[in-house]
């Protein structure tokens, strides 16, 4: 007997090698270090590395890319292909600096906003639309875009920043037993107010 399992891809969007492991660019993956329910064990497959996880009557599929972030679509494209996803079950969780630092936000479609991962997922996949968890970094108040994002956050930021991993994860917790669409409605913008 087949049993059909509803599923989603969380795509978390990073850059591999260890200068880059605490940058800014590398949020989605601070976010899945530091979720408990996750494993600490990652399967190696689509570029990238990934867990196949089941629940009562839901599948979730992480995944992190280990191209360099501006390849990001090769990986997340094979992880779809395999396991024949269309682009409305798919979330990708990136950084993004039109938001400022301590906010987060789920939108559905839209553009690539010159962040090169997202950029590249939806050439690959030949659709942007798919569902983002956008988490804000913030612009810089000085120096080029490129150093900011690749830079590790300010003391201050490191300071309060477990907080928001541990928000951002519980989010990512509760969407395993929800729809996408529903999802991104309701938790539009995400801070440490927002009830879970």
């Amino acid at each position: 007997m087949i049993y059909y399992f509803p599923m989603k891809v969380i795509a978390l969007l990073g850059n591999p090698g260890r200068q880059y492991q605490n940058t800014r660019h590398n949020y989605p993956w601070l976010v899945a270090d530091s979720m408990s329910w996750l494993s600490s064990g990652w399967n190696e497959k689509f570029k990238g590395l990934y867990q196949d996880l089941r629940f009562d009557d839901e599948r979730l599929i992480f995944l992190k890319p280990m191209t360099q972030m501006n390849l990001s679509g090769q990986s997340v494209q094979a992880a779809m292909a395999f396991y024949k996803i269309m682009a409305r079950d798919l979330l990708v969780a990136h950084d993004d600096i039109e938001l400022p630092f301590g906010q987060a936000a789920f939108k559905s479609g839209g553009g690539h906003g010159g962040h090169n991962g997202l950029r590249s997922v939806i050439e690959l996949l030949g659709s942007s639309d798919f569902y983002r968890l956008r988490l804000g970094i913030g612009r810089p108040l000085h120096g080029p875009v490129a150093s900011h994002v690749l830079g590790r956050f300010s003391s201050e930021e490191e300071a309060v920043l477990p907080r928001y991993l541990e928000l951002y994860g519980a989010f990512l917790h509760k969407l395993r037993d929800s729809d996408l669409k529903s999802f991104s409605a309701e938790y539009s913008k995400i801070n440490l107010d927002t009830p879970l």
